[in-house]
C-alpha cells in the first residue's frame, strides 16, 4: 500500500534549492503545499524498504516532491508530462508557488481525461532556470 500523504517525509523548515523528487504516496492531487501536516514537523515513514518496493510495483509512482526554495519568492512552476516518445501527456502544474515544499499527483489520465497507457512517463519541472526531470511509472 502507498503511503498517505501524512506520511510522506516534510521538511522542518524552508527547502534551499528548486527540488523535483519521486514520492511514494497516494496522493493523485493538483499542487498541494506539505507545510503543517503533522504539526510541520518531519514524519517518520513507517514503511520499509520492501514494502516500497511492492507498493511500487502495484501501484507505480504517480507523485512527486516539488521544493522552491526560501528566498525565491513566488515563482512561476510548471511540470509537464512526456512520453518516452517525447509527446506531451499532461501539464500537472502550470502556476505560481510560493517558497515551500510541494506533492502534486498524477491519477493516471491524459490532458483529454482519458486513463494513459502502463509504462513509464518523464516529468520536467520548470522554475525559473531551473529545470528537474524524474520518470513517473504508471501500471
Amino acid at each position: 500500500m502507498a503511503l498517505p500523504l501524512e506520511d510522506v517525509l516534510l521538511p522542518a523548515t524552508l527547502p534551499t534549492a528548486f527540488r523535483l523528487k519521486q514520492v511514494i504516496t497516494s496522493y493523485q492531487g493538483p499542487l498541494l503545499r506539505l507545510e503543517g501536516l503533522s504539526g510541520g514537523a518531519a514524519a517518520a515513514s513507517t514503511m520499509t524498504g520492501s514494502e516500497a518496493v511492492a507498493s511500487v510495483r502495484a501501484h507505480g509512482i504517480r507523485a512527486l516532491a516539488v521544493d522552491v526554495p526560501a528566498g525565491s519568492g513566488a515563482v512561476q512552476v510548471t511540470v509537464t508530462l512526456y512520453s518516452l516518445a517525447g509527446r506531451p501527456v499532461r501539464i500537472l502544474v502550470d502556476q505560481a508557488a510560493d517558497p515551500g515544499a510541494y506533492v502534486v499527483g498524477w491519477d493516471g489520465n491524459d490532458s483529454t481525461g482519458r486513463p494513459a497507457q502502463p509504462g513509464v512517463y518523464i516529468a520536467v519541472m520548470t522554475a525559473g532556470t531551473y529545470r528537474g526531470v524524474q520518470r513517473l511509472l504508471l501500471k
